[in-house]
C-alpha cells in the first residue's frame, strides 16, 4: 500500500506539472490571436472564456507527452537511487513494482478519451459561439481578419482599416450564389459600422440574373450605389454561415454515432447509381475514422507510460542514452503516423492502421525491454 501510494504520487506530481507547463507554453503561441480577439471589442470575461476553451484543444496531445515525462522520471528515480534494486531484492518483480503506475495510467487513458470525445468537442462549439458574438459586437474586425469568416462561399478582401473611424477602405466582396451557380462581386470604397447598421459608401455591384433558356450567355447587371445600409444581425449571421453539416471532430460521441446511424438509413434508401451515395459513404468512412482517432488518443496514454517505465529503467551502474533515444524515436513515430492517419480519414482501414500500429509497436518493444531487464540484460 505504501509503495503504491508513493509511486502514484510521484507519477501524478510530475504528470500534473508537465501538463501545466505544456499548457502555459502552448497558450503563449496563442497570445496574438487572444490579443486580437480582445481588440475586437470583446469583454474581459469573453477573453477569459476563450482562453479556457483553448485548453481542451491541446489536452489530448499534452496528456500523452506528459505521461512519458512522468513515467520516465519515476523509473529513472527508482533506478538511480537504488530503490529499484532494493525492491527487487525483497522479492518483487518489475511488473509488481510498476503495476500501481500502470493502473493509474489506465484511468488516465480513459480520461483522455473522454476529454477528446466530450470536453474538446464542447469547447469547440463554445469557441464558435464566442466568435459569433464578437461578430455581432464588431463585424468590421471580423471582416478585416478573414480567418474568422466561417462562410466558405464568401471571400472578403480589404486594403486598410481605420480603427479611429471604425471603417474599412477598398473592400472587395465576392460570394457564390448556389441557387444560380454564379458569382457576385461587390466593390466598396468605404464600409462604416454604426450600431446596429453597416453602411457601404460608393459601392459597385456586379451580379447576374438567371441564365437564358438556352444557357448560352448570362444576363448581367451593373449598378453603382452611393450609399447602402444593412442590419448588422443579418450580416453577422451570413459571415458565420457554415457547411450543411458540422465536422465530425466537433460532435460528441453520442451525436457522432447518431449521425452514422442516420447515414446508414440514408444509404439504404438510395439506389446504387445515385450521386449522393458516394458523398454519404465518404462521410460515413470519415466518421468511422474519427471514432478510432479518439480511441487512439486514449490508448496511447497507457502505451506511453509503459514505454517511459520500461526504457527509463536501468539495472547496471552505468547509465545509457539508449532508453532516451528509444523513447524520443517511438514518440515521434506515433505523432507522425497519427497526423498522417488524420489526413487520410477517408480511408478507414489505412487511418486505423496508422493510429494503432505504433501503439502496438510501443507496447511490444516496452514489454520486450522489461523482460530483458528482468533477466538482468539491458
Amino acid at each position: 500500500m505504501i509503495l503504491r501510494s508513493y509511486l502514484q504520487i510521484e507519477y501524478l506530481r510530475t504528470f500534473l506539472l508537465s501538463v501545466a507547463s505544456f499548457i502555459a507554453i502552448l497558450m503563449t503561441t496563442r497570445l496574438e490571436d487572444i490579443a486580437r480577439f480582445a481588440a475586437f471589442g470583446a469583454s474581459g470575461l469573453k477573453v477569459v472564456e476563450l482562453i479556457i476553451y483553448q485548453i481542451p484543444y491541446v489536452l489530448p496531445i499534452v496528456i500523452p507527452i506528459s505521461a512519458i515525462i512522468a513515467s520516465l522520471t519515476v523509473s529513472q528515480r527508482l533506478s538511480t537511487s537504488g530503490e529499484l534494486i532494493a525492491l527487487r531484492a525483497s522479492g518483487l518483480s518489475l511488473a509488481q513494482i510498476f503495476s500501481p503506475v500502470l493502473i493509474l495510467a489506465f484511468f488516465l487513458s480513459l480520461t483522455n478519451f473522454l476529454i477528446t470525445s466530450e470536453l474538446a468537442t464542447e469547447s469547440a462549439a463554445q469557441s464558435r459561439s464566442i466568435q459569433k458574438q464578437v461578430a455581432m459586437i464588431n463585424p468590421l474586425a471580423v471582416i478585416h481578419n478573414k480567418q474568422l469568416i466561417k462562410n466558405s462561399n464568401l471571400f472578403i478582401e480589404t486594403a486598410s482599416r481605420n480603427i479611429a473611424r471604425s471603417s474599412l477602405e477598398d473592400v472587395t466582396i465576392a460570394f457564390w450564389n448556389e441557387k444560380l451557380n454564379r458569382m457576385s462581386l461587390f466593390l466598396i470604397r468605404e464600409m462604416l459600422f454604426e450600431a446596429p447598421f453597416l453602411e457601404a459608401k460608393q459601392m459597385t455591384a456586379i451580379s447576374s440574373f438567371s441564365p437564358n433558356q438556352r444557357k448560352t450567355f448570362d444576363n448581367l447587371y451593373l449598378e453603382n450605389i452611393q450609399k447602402s445600409r444593412m442590419d448588422i444581425e443579418g450580416f453577422s449571421l451570413y459571415l458565420d454561415q457554415k457547411a450543411r453539416k458540422v465536422n465530425h471532430d466537433y460532435l460528441k460521441m453520442a451525436l457522432l454515432l447518431t449521425r452514422m446511424s442516420e447515414m446508414k438509413k440514408e444509404l439504404e434508401g438510395l439506389p446504387e447509381e445515385a450521386k449522393e451515395r458516394h458523398e454519404i459513404q465518404k462521410q460515413y468512412r470519415e466518421a468511422l475514422s474519427e471514432i478510432f482517432r479518439r480511441l487512439s488518443l486514449g490508448a496511447v496514454v497507457f502505451a506511453f507510460t509503459l514505454m517511459g517505465l520500461s526504457f527509463g529503467c536501468t539495472v547496471g551502474r552505468n547509465s545509457s542514452q539508449y532508453g532516451i533515444l528509444a523513447i524520443i524515436s517511438l514518440a515521434c513515430l506515433y505523432l507522425i503516423l497519427f497526423f498522417t492517419g488524420k489526413s487520410l480519414a477517408y480511408n478507414p482501414f489505412l487511418s486505423v492502421l496508422l493510429y494503432f500500429a505504433p501503439i502496438f509497436i510501443i507496447v511490444y518493444l516496452s514489454l520486450r525491454h522489461l523482460s530483458r531487464l528482468s533477466g538482468g540484460l539491458e
